[in-house]
C-alpha cells in the first residue's frame, strides 16, 4: 500500500518473506532494494537523535567560545543529558554513551 505522508517521497509498507515483519521501502533508502525493518526504526531514530545532539552540541560550544555569545553555553548541560539518556537507549554506540558520561563528569 502507498502511504500518504508525502507525494514527493514515493513509500510502501508490505510484509517480509516470513509475513510476520512489515518493511518500509522508501526510495532511495535503506539496504538493499530500499527496504527498512519497521522494527529497526526505533533504533534508527534514537542514533539519528544522537547525530544531531552532538552536532547541536558542537554548534553551541563554536557560538558560545568562537562568536562570545554566552547564552548557548547555557544549553549545552541539558544537551548533554539528553545525549546521555539517547545512548543509553541504543546499544550500537557504546563508546558515544561512555564519551558523553565522561565529558559531563
Amino acid at each position: 500500500m502507498i502511504l500518504p505522508l508525502s507525494s514527493a517521497i514515493p513509500m510502501q509498507i508490505f510484509p517480509t518473506a516470513n509475513g510476520t515483519t512489515s518493511c518500509l521501502s522508501i526510495t532511495g533508502f535503506g539496504g538493499p532494494g530500499g527496504k527498512i525493518l519497521i522494527g529497526s526504526l526505533p533504533k534508527l531514530f534514537l542514533e539519528a537523535s544522537a547525530q544531531r545532539l552532538m552536532q547541536a552540541l558542537g554548534a553551541y560550544g563554536f557560538l558560545g567560545h568562537k562568536k562570545r555569545l554566552k547564552a548557548f553555553l547555557e544549553h549545552i548541560p541539558a544537551g548533554l543529558r539528553t545525549l546521555q539518556h539517547v545512548t543509553s537507549q541504543v546499544a550500537s554506540i557504546p563508546r558515544l554513551r561512555e564519551l558523553s558520561w565522561h565529558v559531563s563528569a
